[in-house]
Order: structure tokens, then sequence, then C-alpha cells
């Protein structure tokens, strides 16, 4: 499953008759397409997938979506971090040698 991305659109633009913008996710900036979404306006928070703005965001819908990826992101970390240490005491134990 493919998750979208919440981000601020910062810019609008015309390009060759279709409506394309930018959105800053706080990790890149993406050009998107506005086509789904051609009434959104720079400042609003939406919702990118596959380079398209599918949904303009309410605020609260907006801040919650960026704890739950923090809250994702925080825990894919955690859990990283426990398996490079697994792997290095697996290692470890195997340089010991027979004993």
């Amino acid at each position: 499953m493919c998750l979208g991305t919440v981000g601020t659109l910062t810019r609008v633009w015309d390009e060759g008759g279709a409506p394309v913008g930018e959105v800053d996710t706080g990790a890149a900036a993406q050009q998107v397409s506005l086509l789904a979404c051609p009434h959104a306006e720079v400042g609003a928070s939406v919702l990118v997938h596959s380079g398209f703005v599918l949904e303009v965001l309410d605020p609260g819908t907006a801040r919650e979506a960026r704890r739950l990826r923090s809250l994702a992101a925080d825990r894919a970390a955690r859990d990283r971090a426990a398996r490079d240490r697994a792997a290095r005491d697996r290692g470890a134990g195997d340089r010991e040698g027979p004993g």
C-alpha cells in the first residue's frame, strides 16, 4: 500500500494549459499536478500521491496526518536501530570463536 504525503502548497502556475504547483513536505519540495484539485491555493495543506494533489486538507486533518506520519517514522527508526543492534550482537558472537 502506498501512502500519500501531506505538504504545503508553496507555488502555483500554469504549464502548457495544466495547473501545476510546488509542495513543501518538510523534507523536500516536490512539483505536483493540480489537475485533480485545481482550486488549491498557495498556503493550503494538501494530500499528494504519485505527483498529484488529491485533496485540500483542513488544518486539523493536516496536523493529525503530520503527527501520525511522524509517529510512524519514529517507530520505523527504532525498529531499524533494534535490527542493527541485533545484527551486530550476532556478528560479535560469531567472532568470539568456539568456546
